[in-house]
């Protein structure tokens, strides 16, 4: 059974939401192509995340939603020292896969 889009971005929204179901469902909502809605909100959970399970899953979700806008906020994320090192390794696998 499938979650309604719509539910997941409430998920993914909700600041009460852990952190590993908050990877999951950014990874699913990743696989949803045909909504304008998934780039800017899982780009919004790039720039706003800290915890590195959520990050990862964030990452996964954004590898379907390329384009020159998410590469450089991916670039950003492995310039952050402050952003776990594990996390940087799965960013820096993210760019590599678009080149």
């Amino acid at each position: 059974m499938s979650v309604p889009l719509e539910e997941m971005i409430a998920i993914v929204r909700d600041t009460e939401t852990p952190p590993g179901k908050l990877a999951r469902v950014a990874e699913s909502l990743g696989r949803v192509k045909n909504s304008p809605a998934v780039r800017p909100i899982l780009l919004e959970l790039l720039g706003t995340q800290r915890d590195p399970v959520a990050l990862e899953g964030v990452i996964y979700g954004l590898r379907s939603h390329m384009n020159p806008e998410v590469l450089q906020k991916i670039r950003d994320l492995i310039g952050d020292e402050s952003i776990h090192p594990l996390v940087r390794l799965i960013a820096s696998e993210a760019i590599l896969q678009e080149e």
